[in-house]
C-alpha cells in the first residue's frame, strides 16, 4: 500500500466513526426528549395537576440527570421554560403561562 492510500483509509475511517457517534448522539437525544415530552403530556392530563413541572420531577420520572433534562428541554420547541420567579419549571402549553410565572 502506498502512503496516500493509508492516509485516505485513515481519513475515511475517522469520518465513519464521527458519523456513527453523531448518529448515536442524535437518536439518544431524540429518545430522551420524547420520553420527557410524553411524561409532561401525561401529567398535564391529570385533573388538578400543576401546569408547570420542575426539572427535578422530570428528571426523576424520566430517569435522567437534571442537567440533561435542562439541556433537552431548552432545545425542544414543544417545551417552554417558566419566566417567573420560580426557576427550573417547564410546561408544554405556552398559552397556560400564569402571571405569577412571568416576568413582565
Amino acid at each position: 500500500m502506498s502512503v496516500w492510500s493509508e492516509i485516505f483509509s485513515g481519513a475515511v475511517g475517522a469520518l465513519v466513526v464521527l458519523a456513527v457517534q453523531k448518529g448515536v448522539s442524535f437518536w439518544a437525544d431524540r429518545r430522551d426528549s420524547q420520553a420527557i415530552y410524553q411524561w409532561l403530556e401525561s401529567e398535564s392530563k391529570i385533573p388538578g395537576a400543576p401546569d408547570y413541572r420542575s426539572t427535578r420531577a422530570i428528571a426523576s420520572n424520566a430517569n435522567l440527570t437534571e442537567e440533561r433534562v435542562r439541556q433537552l428541554c431548552s432545545v425542544d420547541t414543544r417545551i417552554h421554560l417558566s419566566t417567573g420567579t420560580n426557576p427550573d419549571l417547564w410546561t408544554l402549553n405556552e398559552s397556560k403561562r400564569d402571571p405569577q410565572h412571568q416576568m413582565f
